[in-house]
C-alpha cells in the first residue's frame, strides 16, 4: 500500500497509544503492552488493537489484527508496542499481496 511502511505503522500504534492514555510520550517500541509489567489492561489493549485497525481502514486498509492465528500463536502478537506493530505490519503486507 503506497505511503504505509513498516515505521508509518508504528506511528499508528504509538498515537492510538497515546490518544488511549490521555496524550504525551508514554511509550516506546519495548514497551510492555500485556502480561507482568503491562501499560494496559485487558479491555485497553482489545481498545487498542480495535484503534489501530480503524486507523488502518482510514487508510484503506482493512485488517483484523485479533483473530484465531494472532491468539494462538506461541508468542504474543500483542505483547509489546513493537510486536504489534510488526504483526499490523505483516497483515497490512498480507492484504496488499492478495488484494
Amino acid at each position: 500500500m503506497p505511503g504505509v511502511d513498516r515505521a508509518k505503522i508504528l506511528d499508528i500504534v504509538h498515537a492510538c497509544l497515546s490518544d488511549l492514555r490521555g496524550g504525551g510520550d508514554v511509550a516506546d517500541r519495548e514497551s510492555v503492552l500485556l502480561g507482568p509489567g503491562a501499560l494496559l489492561d485487558s479491555l485497553a489493549l482489545v481498545t487498542l488493537i480495535v484503534d489501530v485497525e480503524q486507523r488502518l481502514a482510514d487508510l484503506g486498509i482493512n485488517v483484523t489484527l485479533a483473530d484465531g492465528r494472532a491468539l494462538s500463536a506461541a508468542s504474543s502478537p500483542f505483547r509489546t508496542v513493537s510486536s504489534l506493530a510488526e504483526h499490523a505490519w505483516e497483515r497490512v503486507s498480507e492484504k496488499t499481496q492478495v488484494g
